[in-house]
């Protein structure tokens, strides 16, 4: 197999940032082990593929969960956004400039272009409820139902 398309092909037995799961990266590497390689090729597939079967599913590679959320700040405002981190960290770090206790109300998984996602739940809130001035992320909630309720709705 030429390099290039090699390293492309292998490329594939990566658990990235696309949320490949390790299933479907080991999936890859077994189906390009079918094809006709070089022994230094045959080589960098099984330790990618050995390290993949490795009991911490690969270990940095493993994909970093990214999660909208929804925050209550206060009684009645609610900020929507998104994390790569740690809930706990974004809420350690949005709590150091608020006033406010700030606690999760919700949260959601996210695969895909999250940037989107957010973009539409925001709007989605813009539509529903008031924003609080100086920002897009803050929405005034007066029922704390309306805001989960709104938040769950996948359309």
């Amino acid at each position: 197999m030429n390099s290039n398309t090699f390293r492309a092909k292998l490329a594939h037995c990566n658990v990235n940032s696309w949320n490949r799961s390790k299933e479907n990266a080991i999936k890859k590497c077994k189906a390009l082990l079918l094809n006709k390689l070089s022994p230094e090729q045959k080589k960098k597939v099984n330790a990618r593929y050995n390290k993949l079967q490795h009991k911490n599913g690969g270990g940095k590679h493993e994909p970093k969960q990214t999660v909208l959320y929804m925050m209550q700040m206060g009684q009645k405002y609610y900020k929507v956004g998104y994390t790569r981190r740690p809930i706990e960290k974004r809420i350690k770090s949005l709590q150091t400039g608020c006033n406010y206790q700030i606690q999760v109300v919700s949260t959601r998984r996210v695969i895909g272009n999250v940037t989107r996602k957010e973009a539409q739940l925001k709007q989605k809130f813009s539509d529903k409820f008031k924003q609080s001035s100086g920002g897009t992320e803050i929405f005034f909630i007066p029922n704390k139902e309306d805001a989960v309720k709104a938040f769950m709705q996948r359309k």
